[in-house]
């Protein structure tokens, strides 16, 4: 007969699922980049300067009137109308990024396959509608059978919110403790902490001066050996 010490070796140690979560369209792709190109385009359409510095000081993912108002206020057109431009930017925005012409993030999908392989899961979230998000996620090589993906519909808020983790992590069966999210501003930095979870930040040349303040990692850029850190301290024993 087994002794108890015995037995107690032969029980396997059950660990918590774990996920590694990201912004599809900061992460995935270059579309603040993008976004900051359809700025430049239309305010200057309107003869107004929209210069790197006021995206920096602006830079969302999301324009909405009241955004669009306070730039045109800044820049001396504040009688343009500001629904108008705000609807021209986002439809013009989405159009860029389902053409499917940007950047792929090809370091990302790397940490994406290590996590896979060591049997975690992967999520993105996004401010697109399923069907473009889909589309977003195949054009720009990713897997969408093996990552979970969660669109949130455009609200007025700064994207992503915590609830938006939240209930990314939710749908996949994950706490939000065992959950690591990837961020590239403080917004979402902020958003991913508050929501209780394990946070990596990569800013871009346009969020490289915010406040991550509180997150596990930061790393100016993903490299080779970044993607195997970041990997590795989603799969630890929470």
């Amino acid at each position: 007969m087994a002794s108890e010490k015995t037995r107690s070796r032969e029980i396997p140690t059950v660990k918590r699922p774990v996920a590694f979560l990201f912004e599809l369209e900061a992460s995935a792709v270059d579309g603040r980049n993008i976004m900051y190109g359809v700025c430049k385009r239309l305010f200057g359409e309107r003869d107004a300067d929209f210069t790197e510095d006021m995206y920096k000081r602006f830079c969302s993912m999301q324009y909405d009137e009241q955004r669009v108002a306070v730039i045109l206020d800044k820049i001396g057109k504040k009688r343009l109308s500001a629904g108008k431009l705000a609807d021209e930017i986002m439809d013009a925005w989405e159009k860029e990024i389902s053409a499917g012409r940007m950047k792929r993030n090809a370091l990302l999908c790397k940490i994406i396959d290590d996590v896979h392989k060591r049997g975690g899961k992967t999520g993105a979230i996004s401010s697109l509608d399923r069907e473009t998000a889909v589309s977003l996620m195949e054009k720009a090589g990713f897997d969408a059978a093996l990552t979970a993906l969660f669109p949130v519909a455009r609200d007025g808020r700064d994207f992503p919110t915590a609830d938006a983790w939240l209930k990314l992590a939710k749908s996949m069966a994950v706490p939000a403790l065992g959950s690591t999210a990837l961020v590239t501003s403080a917004v979402a930095a902020k958003a991913a902490l508050s929501a209780g979870m394990h946070c990596v930040a990569v800013p871009d040349a346009f969020t490289e001066h915010h406040d991550f303040s509180g997150v596990d990692y930061f790393f100016d850029k993903l490299t080779e050996g970044a993607c195997h850190e970041i990997a590795a301290s989603v799969m630890q024993d929470r």
